[in-house]
């Protein structure tokens, strides 16, 4: 545990203060996660809704207050009602139809009941994933502009639902120069996003892990989502 929370310690220091650390926390237990939240993280990013996230949520309703979850997964459409009592963040939205599922599960009121009651706003912030690889096994919108432009009007119109970035996970490789490309096209279509959508004014560019973020935060990444680097290996 000591190790969790130098690790933690020590990556603060290193990266930039305007850059937020989205501790990724798939397969590590409720203590593990605590340690981290002790050591100064404030951003939790889960894979798997249930059961994994909503025990660990409910094991630190301690900390909820200092803490924003950010669901980073696959979000399957019957485990949104799992998802909305607990999270701030769903940055794994990638088509209209996720969206209107999502904002349809919230136009219930005892669904907006359940966040009120665990200090959540009756609203939820969400990313729009890029597929910036292209890679047919990984899931998010195609990396071009006006399919993102048309899904982040679509996203505005929605009542409870606020865009609030863009996320994406890219490919699996040890080129960082492969990588460097996928960061900096993100990054053209953030500040496109910002610079060309009316009313929108998105505030997270979401990329890198243990292995990129260094790269992902030299090309305009002002989020990165760190597991390994912080956790360690698993067992």
């Amino acid at each position: 545990m000591v190790e969790i929370y130098e690790n933690y310690k020590e990556l603060r220091n290193e990266i930039k203060d305007d850059v937020k650390i989205l501790v990724a926390s798939k397969g590590r237990n409720s203590d593990e996660v605590r340690e981290a939240i002790n050591a100064g993280a404030r951003h939790i990013g889960e894979n798997y809704i249930y059961p994994e996230a909503t025990n660990k949520h409910e094991k630190l309703t301690d900390l909820s207050d200092s803490v924003t979850w950010h669901v980073i997964g696959h979000l399957q459409t019957n485990k949104i009602n799992k998802a909305l009592p607990i999270f701030d963040v769903i940055q794994t939205v990638e088509s209209g139809y996720r969206a209107k599922n999502i904002n349809k599960r919230l136009k219930r009121e005892e669904m907006r009941e359940k966040r009120t009651k665990n200090g959540l706003s009756e609203t939820i912030s969400v990313f729009v994933e890029v597929n910036i690889s292209r890679e047919e096994s990984k899931y998010g919108i195609e990396p071009e502009f006006e399919k993102i432009r048309s899904l982040l009007n679509k996203i505005k119109k929605m009542e409870y639902l606020v865009p609030d970035g863009l996320m994406t996970m890219g490919r699996k490789t040890s080129d960082m120069e492969i990588k460097r490309k996928e960061f900096r096209k993100m990054k053209e279509l953030f500040d496109r996003s910002n610079k060309e959508i009316d009313n929108l004014e998105l505030s997270y560019l979401s990329m890198g892990m243990t292995n990129t973020y260094k790269t992902a935060i030299e090309e305009g990444a002002n989020m990165v989502r760190v597991g390994r680097g912080i956790f360690g290996e698993r067992n």
